[in-house]
């Protein structure tokens, strides 16, 4: 069931890279209910097709949480093309230029964000 955003919270969306997607042999939909499939484990719910913000109960961690797992999936990170996170209503932070500032690879972006 989709939530209404709530903006006090963070929340971010995940744009796949088209381009990428057909070069896997995936579909970008199918890529998103994979994660909509992991949503109650990673303690997100999803608000529209692409964004998602934690569920009421979820800690503080859940950003942390949720983006490692994701990370770590394949075939997350070799499809996305931006995650934009949003913490209290700001106008949002590309996390993956933010990893790539910090890194060059994806496994030291795993280590940031654990």
């Amino acid at each position: 069931m989709m939530h209404p955003l709530n903006p006090r919270k963070w929340y971010f969306t995940i744009y796949f890279d088209e381009e990428k997607c057909k070069r896997n042999h995936y579909d970008p939909q199918t890529l998103y209910d994979y994660i909509e499939k992991c949503a109650d484990v990673l303690e997100i719910e999803r608000v529209d097709n692409a964004t998602w913000q934690p569920i009421p109960s979820a800690h503080v961690q859940t950003m942390c949480s949720t983006m490692s797992a994701l990370v770590d999936q394949e075939w997350f990170i070799n499809n996305v093309e931006k995650v934009i996170y949003h913490e209290g209503g700001d106008q949002g932070h590309n996390l993956i230029d933010d990893l790539k500032k910090i890194s060059s690879t994806p496994t030291a972006w795993k280590l940031l964000i654990i």
